[in-house]
Protein backbone atom coordinates (compact mmCIF):
# COMPACT_ATOMS: atom_id res chain seq x y z
CA UNK A 1 0.00 0.00 0.00
CA UNK A 2 1.20 3.24 -0.88
CA UNK A 3 1.76 6.02 1.20
CA UNK A 4 -1.33 8.12 0.55
CA UNK A 5 -3.43 4.94 1.21
CA UNK A 6 -1.70 4.38 3.66
CA UNK A 7 -2.48 8.23 5.44
CA UNK A 8 -6.18 8.06 3.90
CA UNK A 9 -6.84 4.70 5.86
CA UNK A 10 -5.41 5.60 9.20
CA UNK A 11 -7.74 8.83 8.79
CA UNK A 12 -11.12 6.91 8.25
CA UNK A 13 -10.10 5.14 10.85
CA UNK A 14 -9.25 8.06 12.94
CA UNK A 15 -12.91 9.10 12.50
CA UNK A 16 -14.63 6.11 13.19
CA UNK A 17 -12.78 5.46 15.97
CA UNK A 18 -13.66 9.03 17.34
CA UNK A 19 -17.04 8.51 16.48
CA UNK A 20 -17.78 5.18 18.29
CA UNK A 21 -16.04 7.00 21.43
CA UNK A 22 -18.38 9.94 21.15
CA UNK A 23 -21.42 7.59 21.01
CA UNK A 24 -19.83 5.79 23.69
CA UNK A 25 -19.32 8.54 25.91
CA UNK A 26 -22.89 9.89 25.15
CA UNK A 27 -24.91 6.85 25.47
CA UNK A 28 -22.96 6.68 29.10
CA UNK A 29 -24.39 10.19 29.83
CA UNK A 30 -27.78 9.08 28.63
CA UNK A 31 -27.70 6.20 30.68
CA UNK A 32 -26.41 7.98 33.93
CA UNK A 33 -29.53 10.33 33.06
CA UNK A 34 -32.19 7.18 32.80
CA UNK A 35 -31.14 6.50 36.51
CA UNK A 36 -31.43 9.88 37.20
CA UNK A 37 -35.23 9.87 35.68
CA UNK A 38 -35.74 6.70 37.73
CA UNK A 39 -35.07 8.19 41.35
CA UNK A 40 -37.62 11.43 40.07
CA UNK A 41 -40.31 8.77 38.99
CA UNK A 42 -39.58 7.50 42.58
CA UNK A 43 -40.16 11.07 43.75
CA UNK A 44 -43.54 11.30 42.08
CA UNK A 45 -45.22 8.60 43.73
CA UNK A 46 -45.33 11.00 46.73
CA UNK A 47 -48.48 12.62 45.00
CA UNK A 48 -50.49 9.69 44.20
CA UNK A 49 -54.07 10.11 44.25
CA UNK A 50 -56.41 7.40 46.00
CA UNK A 51 -59.55 7.44 44.23
CA UNK A 52 -62.91 7.06 46.18
CA UNK A 53 -64.68 3.08 45.87
CA UNK A 54 -67.46 3.45 47.34
CA UNK A 55 -70.06 5.84 49.73
CA UNK A 56 -72.50 4.10 51.79
CA UNK A 57 -75.47 5.41 54.07
CA UNK A 58 -76.06 4.85 57.52
CA UNK A 59 -80.10 4.64 55.54
CA UNK A 60 -81.74 3.21 52.83
CA UNK A 61 -85.37 4.04 53.68
CA UNK A 62 -86.20 7.06 55.85
CA UNK A 63 -89.88 7.86 56.86
CA UNK A 64 -90.44 11.19 58.04
CA UNK A 65 -93.65 13.59 58.47
CA UNK A 66 -94.46 16.87 57.05
CA UNK A 67 -92.21 19.38 58.89
CA UNK A 68 -89.89 16.57 60.35
CA UNK A 69 -86.02 16.61 59.58
CA UNK A 70 -83.49 13.87 60.30
CA UNK A 71 -79.75 13.87 59.23
CA UNK A 72 -78.04 11.05 57.48
CA UNK A 73 -75.01 10.34 57.53
CA UNK A 74 -72.24 8.99 54.56
CA UNK A 75 -69.24 6.97 55.02
CA UNK A 76 -66.58 7.17 52.09
CA UNK A 77 -64.02 4.54 51.39
CA UNK A 78 -61.22 4.62 51.52
CA UNK A 79 -60.24 6.54 54.57
CA UNK A 80 -57.19 7.80 52.91
CA UNK A 81 -59.10 8.47 49.93
CA UNK A 82 -57.54 11.33 48.38
CA UNK A 83 -61.00 13.98 48.44
CA UNK A 84 -63.94 12.59 50.43
CA UNK A 85 -66.14 15.50 49.54
CA UNK A 86 -69.73 14.44 49.83
CA UNK A 87 -72.59 16.48 47.77
CA UNK A 88 -75.97 15.85 48.49
CA UNK A 89 -79.07 16.15 46.46
CA UNK A 90 -82.76 15.56 46.01
CA UNK A 91 -84.61 14.18 43.49
CA UNK A 92 -87.48 16.55 44.31
CA UNK A 93 -86.76 19.55 46.46
CA UNK A 94 -90.75 20.18 46.75
CA UNK A 95 -90.75 16.70 48.70
CA UNK A 96 -88.00 16.58 50.76
CA UNK A 97 -85.11 19.37 51.10
CA UNK A 98 -81.16 17.93 52.19
CA UNK A 99 -78.48 20.03 53.44
CA UNK A 100 -75.04 18.48 55.16
CA UNK A 101 -76.78 15.46 55.27
CA UNK A 102 -80.06 16.97 56.97
CA UNK A 103 -82.94 15.91 55.29
CA UNK A 104 -86.42 17.99 55.90
CA UNK A 105 -89.75 17.16 54.87
CA UNK A 106 -91.67 19.33 52.69
CA UNK A 107 -94.89 17.95 51.24
CA UNK A 108 -96.63 14.64 51.02
CA UNK A 109 -94.72 12.11 49.13
CA UNK A 110 -91.61 10.34 48.17
CA UNK A 111 -88.16 11.58 46.73
CA UNK A 112 -84.84 9.89 46.78
CA UNK A 113 -81.94 11.37 48.38
CA UNK A 114 -78.12 11.12 46.77
CA UNK A 115 -74.73 11.44 48.23
CA UNK A 116 -72.19 11.39 46.13
CA UNK A 117 -68.26 11.76 46.32
CA UNK A 118 -65.35 11.07 43.73
CA UNK A 119 -67.73 10.04 41.27
CA UNK A 120 -69.65 6.56 43.51
CA UNK A 121 -72.92 7.34 45.09
CA UNK A 122 -75.60 6.03 47.58
CA UNK A 123 -79.08 6.55 47.77
CA UNK A 124 -81.75 6.56 50.46
CA UNK A 125 -85.68 6.95 49.86
CA UNK A 126 -87.16 9.44 51.41
CA UNK A 127 -91.21 8.77 51.99
CA UNK A 128 -92.98 11.60 53.51
CA UNK A 129 -96.55 11.46 55.20
CA UNK A 130 -98.93 14.25 56.29
CA UNK A 131 -98.12 15.03 60.03
CA UNK A 132 -100.23 13.75 63.16
CA UNK A 133 -103.37 15.74 63.59
CA UNK A 134 -103.74 13.86 66.91
CA UNK A 135 -101.87 15.08 70.39
CA UNK A 136 -102.05 13.98 74.14
CA UNK A 137 -103.15 16.42 76.83
CA UNK A 138 -99.27 17.01 77.16
CA UNK A 139 -98.48 17.79 73.75
CA UNK A 140 -102.16 20.09 73.75
CA UNK A 141 -100.57 22.07 76.56
CA UNK A 142 -97.21 22.20 75.31
CA UNK A 143 -98.45 23.44 72.03
CA UNK A 144 -100.03 26.36 73.64
CA UNK A 145 -97.02 27.43 75.34
CA UNK A 146 -94.71 27.05 72.64
CA UNK A 147 -92.69 29.95 71.25
CA UNK A 148 -94.27 30.85 68.01
CA UNK A 149 -93.15 32.53 64.35
CA UNK A 150 -95.34 33.91 62.37
CA UNK A 151 -99.53 33.92 62.61
CA UNK A 152 -102.61 35.40 60.45
CA UNK A 153 -105.70 36.33 61.98
CA UNK A 154 -108.55 36.59 59.51
CA UNK A 155 -111.47 38.17 61.24
CA UNK A 156 -115.07 38.64 59.45
CA UNK A 157 -118.69 39.74 60.22
CA UNK A 158 -122.14 40.65 58.73
CA UNK A 159 -123.70 43.68 59.94
CA UNK A 160 -127.01 44.86 57.93
CA UNK A 161 -125.99 42.12 55.51
CA UNK A 162 -122.99 43.39 54.49
CA UNK A 163 -119.66 41.79 55.38
CA UNK A 164 -116.47 43.37 57.36
CA UNK A 165 -113.00 41.92 57.40
CA UNK A 166 -110.42 42.81 59.51
CA UNK A 167 -106.51 40.96 59.17
CA UNK A 168 -103.50 41.06 61.33
CA UNK A 169 -100.46 39.45 60.40
CA UNK A 170 -97.11 39.13 62.32
CA UNK A 171 -93.54 37.93 60.97
CA UNK A 172 -92.18 37.61 64.95
CA UNK A 173 -88.57 36.81 63.30
CA UNK A 174 -88.50 40.16 60.93
CA UNK A 175 -90.59 42.23 63.73
CA UNK A 176 -93.23 42.99 60.68
CA UNK A 177 -97.03 43.55 61.88
CA UNK A 178 -99.93 44.56 59.21
CA UNK A 179 -103.32 45.29 60.65
CA UNK A 180 -106.27 46.22 58.51
CA UNK A 181 -109.58 48.10 60.08
CA UNK A 182 -112.79 48.56 58.12
CA UNK A 183 -113.77 51.84 58.72
CA UNK A 184 -116.74 51.46 56.28
CA UNK A 185 -119.05 49.81 54.03
CA UNK A 186 -116.38 50.05 51.41
CA UNK A 187 -113.37 51.42 53.21
CA UNK A 188 -110.32 49.61 55.11
CA UNK A 189 -107.73 51.49 56.71
CA UNK A 190 -103.71 49.45 56.64
CA UNK A 191 -101.50 49.98 59.29
CA UNK A 192 -97.92 48.49 58.66
CA UNK A 193 -95.15 48.59 61.89
CA UNK A 194 -91.61 46.97 60.21
CA UNK A 195 -87.98 46.65 61.67
CA UNK A 196 -85.79 47.82 58.34
CA UNK A 197 -82.23 47.29 59.46
CA UNK A 198 -81.66 50.08 62.53
CA UNK A 199 -84.43 51.55 61.92
CA UNK A 200 -88.27 51.55 63.11
CA UNK A 201 -91.30 52.24 60.52
CA UNK A 202 -94.92 52.93 60.73
CA UNK A 203 -97.06 52.54 57.20
CA UNK A 204 -100.40 54.12 57.04
CA UNK A 205 -102.57 53.66 53.84
CA UNK A 206 -106.56 54.69 54.65
CA UNK A 207 -107.23 52.49 51.57
CA UNK A 208 -104.96 50.30 50.97
CA UNK A 209 -103.64 52.34 47.49
CA UNK A 210 -102.13 55.59 48.91
CA UNK A 211 -99.38 55.10 51.91
CA UNK A 212 -97.06 57.76 53.97
CA UNK A 213 -94.51 56.46 56.16
CA UNK A 214 -92.78 57.97 59.24
CA UNK A 215 -90.27 57.12 61.77
CA UNK A 216 -90.62 55.85 65.08
CA UNK A 217 -88.58 55.70 67.98
CA UNK A 218 -88.02 51.56 69.02
CA UNK A 219 -90.39 52.06 72.16
CA UNK A 220 -93.12 53.80 70.22
CA UNK A 221 -92.58 50.84 67.69
CA UNK A 222 -92.76 48.18 69.95
CA UNK A 223 -95.67 49.36 72.66
CA UNK A 224 -97.47 48.68 69.19
CA UNK A 225 -95.27 45.30 68.53
CA UNK A 226 -96.00 43.81 71.60
CA UNK A 227 -99.09 44.73 71.98
CA UNK A 228 -100.94 42.78 69.51
CA UNK A 229 -98.13 39.86 70.10
CA UNK A 230 -99.26 39.61 73.52
CA UNK A 231 -102.96 39.58 72.75
CA UNK A 232 -102.70 36.85 70.12
CA UNK A 233 -99.98 34.83 73.20
CA UNK A 234 -102.95 35.46 75.59
CA UNK A 235 -105.38 34.30 73.30
CA UNK A 236 -103.62 30.56 72.75
CA UNK A 237 -102.99 30.40 77.07
CA UNK A 238 -106.30 30.06 77.21
CA UNK A 239 -106.46 26.67 75.62
CA UNK A 240 -104.13 25.51 78.22
CA UNK A 241 -106.03 23.04 80.72
CA UNK A 242 -108.71 22.75 78.08
CA UNK A 243 -107.88 19.20 76.64
CA UNK A 244 -110.82 17.50 78.11
CA UNK A 245 -113.28 20.30 76.90
CA UNK A 246 -112.52 19.04 73.25
CA UNK A 247 -113.89 15.92 71.15
CA UNK A 248 -111.88 15.24 68.17
CA UNK A 249 -112.46 13.68 65.08
CA UNK A 250 -111.66 13.81 61.28
CA UNK A 251 -108.09 15.60 61.80
CA UNK A 252 -110.11 18.32 64.28
CA UNK A 253 -110.41 19.24 68.16
CA UNK A 254 -114.01 20.78 68.37
CA UNK A 255 -115.60 22.52 71.78
CA UNK A 256 -118.94 23.99 70.71
CA UNK A 257 -118.96 26.40 73.77
CA UNK A 258 -116.58 27.34 75.96
CA UNK A 259 -116.26 30.02 78.53
CA UNK A 260 -113.59 32.22 79.82
CA UNK A 261 -112.55 35.61 81.37
CA UNK A 262 -110.99 36.80 78.25
CA UNK A 263 -113.63 35.25 75.67
CA UNK A 264 -116.62 35.57 77.88
CA UNK A 265 -118.79 32.97 75.73
CA UNK A 266 -117.09 31.79 72.44
CA UNK A 267 -118.73 28.90 70.09
CA UNK A 268 -117.49 26.45 67.69
CA UNK A 269 -114.11 26.12 68.25
CA UNK A 270 -112.45 24.30 65.95
CA UNK A 271 -108.40 23.53 66.61
CA UNK A 272 -106.18 21.42 64.25
CA UNK A 273 -102.44 20.21 64.97
CA UNK A 274 -99.71 19.64 62.29
CA UNK A 275 -96.11 17.52 63.90
CA UNK A 276 -97.01 18.47 67.55
CA UNK A 277 -97.85 21.95 66.34
CA UNK A 278 -101.06 24.16 66.49
CA UNK A 279 -102.03 24.81 62.85
CA UNK A 280 -105.17 26.67 63.11
CA UNK A 281 -107.72 27.99 65.43
CA UNK A 282 -111.54 28.91 64.51
CA UNK A 283 -114.04 30.41 66.81
CA UNK A 284 -117.35 32.84 66.37
CA UNK A 285 -117.62 35.64 69.20
CA UNK A 286 -120.75 37.43 70.07
CA UNK A 287 -120.11 41.66 69.28
CA UNK A 288 -123.17 42.66 70.33
CA UNK A 289 -126.86 43.30 68.42
CA UNK A 290 -127.36 39.87 67.45
CA UNK A 291 -124.02 40.16 65.31
CA UNK A 292 -121.20 37.32 65.48
CA UNK A 293 -117.29 37.84 64.36
CA UNK A 294 -115.30 34.35 62.85
CA UNK A 295 -111.81 34.55 63.54
CA UNK A 296 -109.41 32.44 61.98
CA UNK A 297 -105.94 32.63 63.28
CA UNK A 298 -103.19 30.38 61.19
CA UNK A 299 -100.34 29.64 63.49
CA UNK A 300 -96.71 30.05 61.20
CA UNK A 301 -98.65 31.79 58.24
CA UNK A 302 -97.16 35.48 57.71
CA UNK A 303 -97.25 37.26 53.76
CA UNK A 304 -96.61 40.84 54.36
CA UNK A 305 -95.50 43.04 51.24
CA UNK A 306 -93.81 46.37 52.35
CA UNK A 307 -94.97 49.45 50.25
CA UNK A 308 -92.63 50.19 47.67
CA UNK A 309 -94.64 53.22 46.47
CA UNK A 310 -95.09 55.94 49.58
CA UNK A 311 -94.81 59.32 51.11
CA UNK A 312 -92.29 59.63 53.90
CA UNK A 313 -93.87 62.32 55.85
CA UNK A 314 -90.05 62.63 58.05
CA UNK A 315 -88.66 64.49 55.39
Amino acid sequence: MNTKVKRFAALVAAVFLGTALFAACDNGGQSGNTGNNGGNGGNGGESQTVAVESVTLNKNTLALEVGGEETLTATVAPDNATDKTVAWTSSDEKIATVSGGTVKAVAVGSATVTATAGGKSANCTVTVSAASAEVTESEWDAAFTAPFKAYTITATQQIQGMPFSAMQIADIEKEQIYVTEPVDFDKTECNLWIKEGENYYYYFSPDGTQWTREGLADVEFYDEFDNYVNGVERILAEFVGRYASFDYANGTYYCETLQSDYFATVKNFQVTFAGGSVKTICMTMPTGMGAEMTYKVEMGVADIEIPTDFTDIDE
